[in-house]
């Protein structure tokens, strides 16, 4: 397996949401060239840029989240002691660790009763729209079950 496709699988979040955008584009630069061709727009268009853009959305973010590159305000983190500063960390993980269950479990929901509801125009089921929130939120999860892993392990190395 070459490089390139290795990095594309390692990074599965990115790839996918470069993929969803590149469908997009092409979607809503379809429809512009037809508005502009034809005397209607594809209508079909419109909805999977929509459809597109929720998976690069989702994904985009689980690509952040794998690098910790969401904001995080952390003026009162600085102002601690360190023993506080700590312990306020691990709070912040696991009430993180409870919201991302809790946001899979929904989403996982709203998926599977979603099975049934198809889209407009391109009669697609909606559990395939709300699929990326599954593969977001699953994503996250494991990355902060393993980021906590390593915090715990490296906790318990110090403390040797």
């Amino acid at each position: 397996m070459n490089r390139l496709l290795k990095q594309a699988l390692w990074n599965w979040e990115e790839s996918l949401a470069v993929a969803a955008l590149v469908v997009m584009v092409l979607s809503v630069s379809f429809g512009v060239v037809s508005r502009y061709i034809t005397v209607t727009s594809a209508t079909w268009a419109v909805e999977l840029a929509g459809l597109s853009f929720t998976w690069a959305v989702f994904l985009g973010a689980a690509a952040a989240f794998r690098r910790n590159m969401h904001v995080s305000v952390d003026i009162i983190v600085n102002l601690l002691s360190e023993r506080a500063n700590t312990l306020l960390a691990w709070v912040v993980d696991l009430l993180v660790l409870a919201f991302l269950i809790y946001v899979l479990y929904l989403s996982v929901l709203i998926s599977i009763e979603s099975h049934s509801r198809p889209s407009p125009v391109l009669r697609i089921s909606f559990s395939y729209v709300y699929l990326g929130l599954v593969l977001s939120m699953g994503s996250m999860l494991v990355h902060h079950i393993r980021q906590l892993v390593l915090k715990w392990q490296n906790t318990k190395e110090s403390q040797i």
